[in-house]
């Protein structure tokens, strides 16, 4: 019976009900119910046309898939399209219209690729780009979908047909209502004496013979399909062999063989206890009916005496050893909450488990991906598309991955109870024939193999058998005089490396990008990206595609300039910075005299809008210097957004949120080791957002709190500022592991976002939570090192581990961090140089009264750049979102306020330079403060995103006595939601410091 791959077209969505058993045909996976995410769409955008290509040739296959979008809305619209592909398949080409014409994209590093979009994102320019998010999920971003008008998406994949039996399938779903036009051709290429068999798709459809292959197409108009297309293909019984060779002179050996085997022997003796992970995470909320089956089916037929039951959210729980009757119910009452640790688990220290089932997506998002696992067979279930199938046969190496979208329950059971044949192994001799893939798999239809040919001819022999038993083997020649054009060779080779390192992707990125370049493909290391015209291959240092090859030799003659330009600019920054920090030394050594009677003065009676309505003349000559992208808007929009200015033109107002105005957290004040008495305080205000559901979780009381929060949760769940609301309640009222999980679904919410990221992380800093931030912090900078801020939380992350530790190691690596800040080169946060010089010399200081009598501290910093600036009193604000602006504002004793727009006061206190393209920091710094109350007040100017996530989350840092012994702190984090938004953070009281 035919087991088809499930290859899911790009950018489709299906929802089938689930049910226990489907004896006609394989379960169909949901996937995700969009087809594009514009979250500012009022109208949702059309797909107007579909056209999809495949190409069968041998295992592989290889689908073109176009598609043709209409924004029916008035104005110009950024679209993200996250979407699934079948296990192992890798996406192999990139196209995007730009004037009419489609444009290939470019193999790039996965980071470069996606710096360079955003940049020319930012300039209102139309780059594409497709990435690899993480397992077998991946993203397109295309900008811009013009108001009314229409963008072409052309996305090509490669993929394994899957195979059963005797029989190979080839699946594509087409969930869609009427097309107004569509078109498919199904090509299979060789090898095939009789026509494929097709059923559902759009009607019926018949392979012609072409030369060598058969060929069946479609062209409709209004056309509605009904079930799925299946495409069913025999398997040849003698070994197949496919070898090509590449232009550089590589060649690779492809074989495929389908043995004929003994019937497995009896079936294993059930362990007398059988341990099971449960993935109750968020992402995995919902009712598991295969699952369940799969367990119940599985239990009968293996009678075991035990079940030992972990679950596993962010942590994992204490494990409970059950009757096997009683495990439904216990499964029944599992809360899906929290991120994926799958790193917390430990599957080898319980000799008594004799396998283990785990029940999860592989999607891990908190700590390590990987769990500690020892010689007990291990069987990863997983249940649809988007699943990390590296990660899961990673961990089930030495038992199987089992997908129930893929075949009937009965039948993954029986693979549990009774063990298919291995391929134990591949034989050859590794001077001809290197690199062989896979090492090793079970066999559950005809298997493939495929590895580099380093001689004329090489001979392997592929091992089947189970444990230390051979039941057979298939020796098999393969030669360079068979070479043909094969280029599906090289890449089922490049297709089962990548999927060999993708389980731990950060420490093979540097191969992983390598195979991206080489074969073309898109990796967790490299993406694709579309540019429009020479000036930005040229910026950002991309090779055009070879199908532009006039613009190719146009920049390969061009590039050796710039590149020489480039190296000129490195002395003109170090001139730079020692200009900058110089003025501020100037202003550290300035004795600043205040009038003695600053006391007794009158202070502004203004009201705080007053204040803002005599700001607004500067505002405006703030979004003069930064403005933002343009964006065609209808006229009577450009109305609107002239009549209130308080943005700034073409700003973007938050949209309005369930949240209160403002939420807060503060972290209690802290003094420096060792530090004695001192007459400053800093005092901030709780304020506590009456939210509905946290009026809920008070009513409710400690106990039933969390409960109060899993019955709002359906309201607000994709909310971020919900899920910080409610971990910061339980977190201040003891519930620590339950706060904890709470917040750990910022990173379930979307995968690898940085902004939540970077929030998730900010929050653990302020629970002591410091090895979990410096993880995620970590991730942060891999994911935008383009971004100073990425550098300097880490750095300042490390250093709050350090000092409390005395690490002087961990100081060291946030003075390195913080030295990349102030030498590498910035776009669009000028002077943020001379905040990390602030902070590397406080560090550096630390570190060296730490290492006294001992070596120094090793700091590779410029020593022009070295003195300790300390100072009375230092805040800095810093916020989560890009292209977001928010102002540090404070008011001193004498009546005087310093923020952007008066950023140098009577007494000395200064305010650096104003970001308002995102994130800051923007810093207050005053080296002798004149005793009094100083009021600390952020301002939220507006917004310019395009896909805006929610309002911004702001984190305060107070310091008093900074640099010195002594030196106290506090932190807090505030949520701004209206633009105009004017909120008193909190007053720093300062007595006589000496």
């Amino acid at each position: 019976m035919l087991r088809p791959l499930i290859a899911v077209l790009l950018l489709c969505s299906v929802a089938r009900a689930a049910e226990p058993e489907r004896p006609a045909s394989p379960p169909t996976p949901p996937v995700p119910p969009r087809i594009l995410f514009v979250p500012e769409a009022e109208r949702p955008v059309e797909l107007k046309r579909l056209e999809v290509h495949a190409l069968v040739h041998g295992m592989l296959a290889e689908t073109t898939t176009t598609l043709v979008f209409h924004n029916p809305n008035r104005r110009v619209l950024e679209g993200q399209l996250e979407f699934p592909l079948p296990p192992g398949a890798t996406v192999s080409g990139y196209a995007l219209d730009v004037g009419g014409q489609l444009v290939d994209g470019v193999v790039v590093p996965k980071e470069e690729a996606r710096i360079a979009f955003e940049k020319e994102v930012r300039k209102g320019v139309d780059p594409g780009l497709v990435e690899h998010v993480r397992g077998d999920r991946f993203r397109t971003r295309i900008y811009p979908i013009p108001a009314g008008g229409t963008r072409t998406v052309q996305v090509r994949h490669m993929t394994e047909l899957a195979v059963r039996e005797e029989s190979a399938g080839y699946r594509l779903p087409l969930p869609f209502g009427v097309l107004p036009e569509a078109s498919v051709r199904i090509e299979v290429v060789r090898g095939l004496a009789a026509p494929p068999r097709f059923s559902g798709g759009f009607g019926e459809l018949v392979a012609v013979r072409a030369n060598e292959s058969w060929v069946a197409e479609q062209r409709l108009q209004d056309a509605r399909p009904g079930a799925d297309l299946v495409v069913e293909l025999p398997v040849r019984q003698e070994p197949s062999v496919a070898v090509g060779c590449r232009a550089e002179g590589e060649c690779y050996a492809m074989v495929t063989d389908l043995p004929k085997l003994p019937p497995p022997g009896a079936p294993l003796p059930p362990p007398r206890r059988l341990g099971i992970v449960w993935d109750a995470s968020s992402s995995r909320a919902g009712d598991h009916p295969r699952e369940l089956a799969f367990l119940q089916q599985l239990l009968a037929r293996w009678p075991v005496a035990e079940v030992k039951l972990v679950v596993v959210r962010d942590q994992a729980e204490p494990a409970r050893v059950l009757v096997p009757q009683a495990l439904r119910d216990e499964l029944g009452q599992v809360v899906y909450d929290g991120g994926t640790g799958l790193g917390a688990l430990d599957l080898a220290s319980d000799k008594t488990v004799g396998a283990w089932l785990l029940f999860s997506d592989g999607l891990g998002t908190v700590g390590a991906s990987l769990p500690r696992t020892g010689s007990a067979p291990v069987y990863a279930v997983v249940d649809g598309a988007g699943a990390d199938t590296a990660v899961l046969r990673h961990i089930a190496a030495n038992g199987d991955v089992i997908d129930l979208a893929l075949e009937e329950v009965g039948q993954a059971v029986a693979r549990v109870v009774s063990p298919p044949w291995r391929l134990l192994r591949v034989e050859a001799d590794g001077a001809s024939l290197a690199d062989v893939l896979p090492r090793a798999q079970p066999i559950t239809g005809p298997v493939t193999v495929a590895g580099r040919l380093l001689a004329s001819k090489a001979t392997l022999t592929l091992v089947y058998g189970a444990g230390s038993q051979e039941v057979a083997r298939r020796s098999v020649t393969v030669s360079r005089a068979e070479a043909v054009d094969a280029p599906h060779a090289a890449l089922a080779w490049a297709q089962r490396r990548i999927a060999e390192l993708s389980a731990l992707p950060v420490e093979h990125a540097q191969e992983l990008t390598a195979l991206g370049r080489r074969f073309g493909l898109v990796t967790p290391g490299t993406s694709m990206l579309v540019l429009e015209n020479l000036e930005q291959y040229l910026e950002h240092d991309i090779e055009p595609p070879a199908s532009r090859a006039e613009m190719r030799a146009q920049f390969l003659a061009q590039r050796a300039e710039r590149r020489k330009a480039e190296q000129q600019g490195k002395q003109a920054k170090i001139d730079e910075v020692l200009a900058m920090w110089r003025e501020r030394v100037s202003w550290w050594e300035t004795e600043f005299k205040v009038s003695p009677d600053f006391g007794s003065r009158e202070k502004p009676k203004k009201s705080a809008s007053a204040r803002m309505e005599g700001e607004e003349r500067q505002m405006s000559e703030r979004a003069a210097r930064a403005p933002p992208r343009p964006e065609p808007v209808a006229e009577s929009e450009a109305r609107e957004m002239d009549g209130d200015d308080s943005f700034g033109a073409g700003a973007v107002a938050p949209p309005p949120s369930a949240a209160a105005p403002v939420a807060r957290h503060a972290e209690p004040a802290k003094k420096a080791p060792g530090s004695g008495g001192n007459e400053s305080s800093i005092a901030i205000t709780e304020w506590n957002p009456e939210t509905p559901y946290l009026q809920a979780m008070r009513a409710a009381g400690a106990q039933k709190a969390y409960a109060a929060y899993l019955k709002a949760r359906g309201d607000y769940a994709n909310n971020p500022a919900f899920l910080l609301d409610c971990a910061d309640f339980l977190l201040k009222g003891g519930q620590r592991p339950l706060g904890l999980r709470v917040l750990s679904n910022l990173a379930e919410l979307r995968i690898e976002d940085p902004a939540l990221l970077r929030v998730y992380a900010w929050r653990l800093q302020q629970a002591g939570e410091l090895d979990t931030a410096i993880r995620v912090l970590r991730g942060v900078l891999r994911l935008r090192p383009e971004e100073p801020q990425s550098y300097r939380d880490l750095a300042l992350a490390l250093s709050l581990r350090g000092e409390g530790s005395r690490s002087v190691p961990d100081l060291e690596a946030a003075m390195e961090l913080l030295t990349q800040v102030v030498m590498k080169t910035w776009d669009r946060f000028p002077q943020i140089e001379v905040i990390a010089l602030m902070e590397l010399n406080r560090l550096l200081a630390l570190a060296e009264r730490l290492q006294a009598g001992g070596p120094p501290a090793r700091c590779e910093l410029d020593a022009r750049l070295r003195k300790l600036l300390d100072v009375d009193v230092r805040i800095v604000l810093s916020w989560d979102a890009d292209l977001t602006d928010v102002d540090l504002h404070v008011e001193e004793p004498t009546g005087e306020t310093a923020y952007y727009g008066h950023n140098r006061t009577e007494q000395g206190g200064l305010v650096s330079r104003d970001f308002t393209q995102g994130y800051g920091p923007e810093e207050y710094v005053l080296h002798r403060a004149l005793p009094g109350t100083y009021t600390i007040r952020a301002h939220y100017y507006g917004s310019r995103q395009q896909t805006l996530l929610g309002p911004a989350t702001v984190t305060a840092t107070v310091i008093t006595r900074y640099g010195r012994p002594g030196e106290q702190r506090q932190v807090l984090t505030l949520r701004l939601e209206g633009a105009k938004d004017l909120v008193e953070i909190g007053k720093v009281r300062i007595g006589k410091l000496q």
